[in-house]
């Protein structure tokens, strides 16, 4: 179930704001995402320039550190880079979805080289 943008917390606005420059970033291109309350499994799910994250089986504690910790950040950027590497396969055992990992990994760390983290990031500093 998608949930409506004006229910978004601040930290899933911030989240879903920074995953749209991280794919323009990965892929030179634009992406929607969305955040659904879903009871499968998945914490988040990539197809046709979309991304869907899981506030169900992410967790509002998860969310919040993402916006509040170095660490926490760091496994929002682990999530998203797995996401976005499926625009290269879809499997993940696919020589072309490690190597969308790395590449995507490293087009992100010469990003925050540049533009340093986000200004949202409490504690970031």
């Amino acid at each position: 179930v998608s949930i409506p943008r004006d229910k978004w917390t601040p930290a899933m606005e911030n989240l879903a704001e920074y995953a749209v420059v991280l794919h323009e970033v990965a892929h030179d291109d634009a992406c929607d995402v969305a955040w659904v309350n879903d009871p499968r499994g998945y914490s988040a799910c990539y197809g046709f320039r979309g991304l869907l994250l899981n506030k169900r089986r992410l967790g509002t504690n998860w969310i919040t550190s993402a916006t509040t910790s170095v660490a926490g950040f760091q496994r929002f950027l682990d999530l998203v880079i797995h996401e976005f590497a499926h625009h290269h396969s879809t499997s993940h055992f696919n020589e072309d979805f490690h190597k969308g990992c790395t590449r995507i990994g490293a087009a992100v760390a010469i990003h925050l080289s540049h533009d340093g983290l986000p200004h949202w990031l409490k504690g970031g500093e």
